[in-house]
């Protein structure tokens, strides 16, 4: 177990708002087209903030936990397949195939000896989420944090937050609905520390999600009721 205090994010715009006392909404949206078009030269890469048409996604400048050993990050995040995963992973950039489709094991599962081409990760516990709301014109919506953070003092089982995942592209909200979407628990965001060596994947930031399963049970005085249950792991590029 970690301490509360090695989990804190560096400072970033919306907490500053904060504790000042202002209301203002940032922006992310305007950002990430901002760090596209080049505005901030020296900003790190990937970059930090980024966005699709419809969400903005914002971390700290600097990870939470720097230059990670991958065995260290599967015990303090207690995820046993961290590297079957990666592995998993990759085979699928490799092959063209999309990582959340990819036949994969239950959690848990054997462990494996292939080699992964690098030893460290920059870790992150919190990403802002920012959406633009379809029945307002030109409204935007406050970002949402959403944690990834393991056990601690504070949150003995951890606190991992759960979210819609978009599995494929042609499928877009709200005009698809939830087709082409999956529900999963979130529970590591991370960046590969690449030797020098060219690297095998695009150099962007990934996240291990738990994507669970819908399944009927008859019990609570015979009313039917939806359960979410594990099913399988996967990494996939945060976008």
């Amino acid at each position: 177990m970690i301490c509360q205090a090695e989990l804190n994010d560096s400072e970033d715009e919306d907490d500053a708002h904060i504790n000042s006392g202002k209301c203002q909404i940032v922006n992310y949206f305007t950002q990430a087209k901002q760090s596209e078009g080049g505005i901030f030269p020296s900003a790190p890469r990937p970059y930090r903030t980024f966005a699709t048409s419809c969400t903005a996604f914002h971390l700290g400048t600097d990870p939470t936990l720097t230059n990670m050993p991958i065995d260290n990050a599967a015990k303090i995040f207690k995820l046993d397949d961290l590297h079957s995963a990666i592995i998993d992973y990759l085979c699928c950039i490799q092959t063209d195939t999309d990582p959340s489709t990819h036949p994969t094991w239950k959690p848990g599962g054997a462990p494996t000896n292939d080699h992964i081409p690098f030893s460290h990760i920059q870790i992150w516990a919190k990403v802002h989420v920012q959406s633009i709301p379809y029945h307002i014109d030109e409204a935007l919506e406050p970002s949402q944090a959403l944690l990834t953070q393991p056990p601690t003092d504070t949150w003995p089982l951890g606190c991992y937050d759960s979210v819609i995942i978009n599995t494929c592209q042609t499928s877009l909200w709200p005009h698809s609905g939830i087709k082409g979407h999956d529900i999963g628990q979130m529970w590591i965001i991370f960046l590969p520390v690449w030797p020098q060596w060219p690297h095998i994947i695009p150099d962007k930031l990934l996240i291990y999600i738990q994507k669970f399963k819908t399944v009927r049970s008859y019990i609570l005085m015979d009313n039917n009721m939806d359960i979410l249950c594990p099913l399988t792991v996967f990494v996939l590029m945060l976008i």
